[in-house]
């Protein structure tokens, strides 16, 4: 029930946010600014709680689309005021999140934003890599004392964050994720179980031991749809992406933002799935599905035409 009703968000946003509407890409950026902003909130008051004895656990899951929204929204309108600070927030919230998967998203998101969208001036090229330079010059200069600290305060912290960031940089994948791996290699060995459609999946992560969908999400829609009809809706997933940025080329518009939440959404796929799986993100992931769809200029009577879209101003 719990899963099916994720889904049933998810495609009410999608049906609504596939068609013109009136709600603005501005809009949504600082939406995902206040999201980011309550996840590093969150993060830091479970940090508090964790160092007075009242939780055992540390890592705080939150919004990961609203990182690559903010940030290449930020990036393509050239609001540096909202760059700025989304910069700070998003990097201090890779220390305290406890979340790997979080600095992956934020580094991503970045690269795909610079290579989509600044790199085509070279003025704003140099402009906003001097803003993220400076920030990340700042953040290293810190970094020691704040390793330290959390080293000696909160070392299960530490753990994840540093010494498994160090394993993954250093090769050593299947110590520095062993669940996660483990988990591929269980999918793709036995593909044979996945052939036919088995309906939605358990949210009773704990007793069901279904938390292998939220570590590796692409299971899930092996296990719900099938090998085929998944493999077909990655397919369309990266095809959308193709045209929406055919048509970024033409227009130069604000479409780049959503391919670059279709690469972030494919890599999510391999690493973390709660942006199919939390209730309080599958409509930002149906927001950004249906825009998508909008932009690219796929309809059901030609799946394979891709048409320039006329924006007036809005998402």
């Amino acid at each position: 029930l719990s899963s099916s009703r994720t889904y049933l968000l998810l495609i009410i946003s999608y049906l609504f946010f596939s068609r013109q509407n009136n709600v603005s890409i501005d809009d949504v950026m600082y939406v995902s600014l206040g999201s980011v902003t309550g996840w590093l909130f969150s993060s830091l008051y479970a940090i508090v709680s964790f160092l007075a004895g009242n939780i055992d656990e540390i890592a705080r899951t939150g919004n990961m689309l609203a990182i690559p929204l903010l940030l290449a929204t930020a990036i393509y309108r050239k609001n540096y005021r909202i760059l700025i600070p989304a910069l700070v927030l998003c990097t201090i919230l890779s220390v305290t999140a406890g979340m790997r998967r979080q600095i992956a998203v934020f580094a991503v998101s970045l690269l795909l934003s610079w290579l989509f969208i600044s790199a085509g001036s070279m003025k704003q090229f140099l402009k906003q890599s001097s803003i993220v330079t400076l920030t990340a010059v700042l953040f290293f200069l810190f970094l020691p004392s704040i390793e330290r600290w959390i080293m000696e305060n909160i070392p299960v912290l530490y753990y994840r964050v540093f010494e498994k960031l160090n394993m993954l940089i250093s090769g050593d994948i299947s110590h520095a994720d062993s669940i996660r791996v483990t988990e591929i290699k269980n999918i793709f060995g036995s593909l044979e179980d996945y052939i036919l459609p088995q309906g939605f999946v358990s949210r009773r992560t704990l007793t069901d031991g279904t938390g292998r969908f939220i570590d590796f999400p692409l299971s899930e829609l092996f296990y719900m749809f099938g090998i085929v009809v998944a493999v077909i809706l990655l397919a369309y997933l990266l095809f959308s992406a193709w045209s929406c940025f055919r048509n970024y080329l033409a227009s130069r518009d604000e479409s780049v933002v959503f391919v670059i939440l279709a690469l972030v959404m494919f890599m999510l796929l391999f690493l973390e799935g709660t942006f199919l799986s939390s209730t309080y993100v599958a409509p930002v992931t149906g927001y950004c599905l249906g825009r998508l769809k909008y932009f690219s200029g796929i309809s059901a009577e030609g799946l394979f035409t891709s048409t320039k879209v006329n924006l007036h101003g809005y998402v």
